[in-house]
């Protein structure tokens, strides 16, 4: 059965070597945003693609979304996948905290 792991290594480099994230974490409103912080993120997040969304993509390409008297109806599991996606906080990652987000970087979302 095929699996999906993220490529964490290359996303941290590029997060860490190449893009400098330690800039926005000198920024008062990103001070929390920790090259450990931001690791446990994308961990995180490659966990959730795996788990959740990877297994999603058989279903997805066999039976898509069926347009049907003008309702979309999308194919089993992505409205749980969705609302676990919700759940996680993973939607307001960027947003401000006061708005409910984790006021994280855009460039981790």
């Amino acid at each position: 059965m095929p699996s999906y792991a993220a490529p964490l290594q290359t996303v941290q480099f590029l997060l860490h070597d190449v893009i400098g994230m330690q800039r926005l974490t000198a920024l008062p409103q990103y001070s929390d945003a920790t090259q450990e912080l931001s690791n446990a993120v994308l961990e995180a997040a490659g966990e959730f693609m795996a788990g959740e969304l990877f297994p999603l993509n058989v279903v997805g390409d066999q039976k898509g979304c069926v347009w049907k008297d003008g309702e979309v109806t999308s194919p089993p599991g992505f409205r749980d996948a969705y609302q676990n996606y919700i759940a996680g906080g993973w939607a307001g990652l960027s947003a401000p905290t006061e708005f409910g987000g984790q006021g994280l970087p855009t460039v981790l979302n």
